[in-house]
């Protein structure tokens, strides 16, 4: 890291099957739900950078102006 701390961040998992597998995988491993998405985010950081991809952002809906 750059010696910086480490702001913390609230994550909120919405998907149920997700959020499940992650409090399998920490209860299977004896790890925190804390270290437990680290981990799983660095692995999939590691496999992003293995394959030279980039994130794409994706628009998942819009709404238009006036509510309509």
């Amino acid at each position: 890291m750059n010696g910086q701390p480490v702001k913390p961040i609230a994550l909120r998992l919405t998907d149920h099957s997700i959020a499940e597998r992650v409090q399998d995988l920490s209860a299977q491993h004896g790890l925190s739900l804390n270290m437990t998405v680290n981990m799983l985010l660095g692995y999939a950081f590691n496999k992003v950078d293995e394959e030279g991809k980039e994130f794409t952002p994706v628009t998942v809906f819009e709404t238009k102006e006036g509510g309509e």
